[in-house]
């Protein structure tokens, strides 16, 4: 299924390696996205949201009303700078569909990495520990 085939306000994503990038699809074939790559939150297609990649559904808006709210709500944020701890594409999403800035991948990235350091006490230990947080992060999300 493809993006344009979705209501407008629904939250999509792609895989990017080890983390899914987030977006909001705002109708026409347009996305709103939080990226390091456009520094910040931007609007582009969504072909140059997904990269040729299988876009998939995060969260779909009940209501046309509760769509055109996301939309309105993520147009607000055009131009802000991308932070990846703080303020990235997840973070982003996530306040446009649900009021609150939140990212499980960041969160099970350094939970696991500050495990891993607590028991190796290396950066070595820290770095698996991030990794296998943020994997755990992708399954239950």
């Amino acid at each position: 299924m493809k993006a344009a085939n979705c209501p407008a306000g629904t939250i999509i994503t792609v895989p990017k390696g080890l983390v899914t990038h987030f977006g909001v699809y705002i109708g026409n074939g347009r996305v709103i996205d939080n990226s390091r790559e456009a520094v910040g939150v931007s609007e582009r297609s969504q072909e140059a949201f997904s990269s040729g990649k299988e876009i998939g559904f995060f969260d779909i808006p009940n209501t046309q009303n509760e769509g055109e709210h996301r939309v309105a709500c993520a147009k607000e944020h055009l131009g802000q700078a991308y932070r990846l701890l703080s303020w990235n594409c997840e973070h982003f999403s996530k306040l446009v569909s649900t009021n609150r800035a939140s990212s499980t991948q960041v969160t099970g990235m350094v939970v696991g990495a500050t495990l891993g350091t607590a028991y190796g006490k290396s950066v070595q230990a820290a770095v698996l520990g991030g990794v296998a947080g943020l994997l755990i992060a992708r399954c239950l999300a």
